[in-house]
């Protein structure tokens, strides 16, 4: 195995390890051609989310019988803005970008057209380095979106009242 492969491979493997924490149980929408339908819910799965929707355009494709979600429903955005409800990703092309603001949803940008976003006919989504990059932007995609808890939340009694009557000792006589 040439080095330069080994070096990628090495690289997926670092940036599944600090991916995955970003993807365990998270529930994905993905609108999206059979065959890419097929590479992205694989990919969502194998690193512990949940395909919480999965839409293509027709059933005509034998991969969708090996898609890792409860169904595959044959229909458009629409069907995918339904059915993606409670989400924590909408995946599918630049159109998704309205049911993305409506269900307030990070979308995610894939497949064809992508015309909102420069450069995305050169991204490579295949093989070790594809993945890695793949895995970074979903991960970027989710912290972006993350809102860090705050101080009173982490700790519930940090501003509760203390009664110092029963604090301070009894007195004499009392």
């Amino acid at each position: 195995v040439p080095a330069r492969v080994r070096r990628r491979r090495a690289q997926l493997q670092d940036a599944m390890l600090d991916g995955h924490f970003h993807f365990g149980g998270k529930k994905i929408a993905i609108a999206a051609e059979p065959d890419q339908l097929f590479q992205l819910a694989t990919f969502f799965a194998g690193l512990g989310s949940e395909i919480a929707a999965a839409v293509t355009t027709t059933d005509r494709s034998k991969i969708l019988e090996k898609v890792p979600a409860v169904s595959v429903q044959i229909g458009d955005l629409g069907d995918l803005e339904s059915l993606a409800v409670g989400a924590d990703l909408l995946v599918t092309h630049s159109h998704g970008r309205q049911a993305s603001e409506r269900l307030r949803i990070p979308l995610m940008r894939i497949g064809f057209p992508v015309f909102d976003r420069l450069g995305s006919q050169h991204k490579l989504a295949i093989l070790y380095q594809g993945t890695r990059d793949l895995i970074f932007e979903v991960a970027n995609i989710f912290q972006a979106n993350q809102h860090a808890p705050t101080p009173e939340a982490l700790d519930p009694l940090r501003n509760r009242e203390i009664s110092h009557e029963r604090c301070s000792p009894p007195l004499a006589g009392q």
